[in-house]
């Protein structure tokens, strides 16, 4: 599929069934952060969709992106920057990992 045309790892997390599925799109985004690869990750990402799956896949992606994070040594902060940029204030994504940056 071209670049333009793949669904951003936000959009797949109303899709996800399961743990794995949200860790393979922690995988995606980590992999585009660090190559600066950017062009199938979109930056007008639609944030009103917060049904519960939505929200409960953002806890989960929250947290094994932090757990990722530490184990390949990625700064939190730069995550933190880049997706709030992308996703603003609101969105459950920058919520959990506010919240999580917190307490650590």
């Amino acid at each position: 599929m071209p670049p333009n045309l793949r669904p951003t790892p936000f959009k797949k997390l109303s899709e996800c069934q399961d743990r794995q599925c949200v860790k393979t799109i922690v995988n995606e985004y980590l992999m585009s952060l660090m190559n600066g690869d950017y062009r199938h990750v979109n930056e007008e990402l639609d944030a009103e969709d917060e049904n519960e799956k939505v929200v409960a896949n953002s806890y989960v992606f929250t947290e094994e992106l932090v757990l990722a994070a530490m184990m390949n040594e990625i700064d939190l902060d730069l995550i933190y920057e880049d997706l709030q940029s992308r996703l603003g204030e609101e969105h459950p994504i920058i919520l959990f990992l506010r919240h999580l940056m917190e307490e650590s």
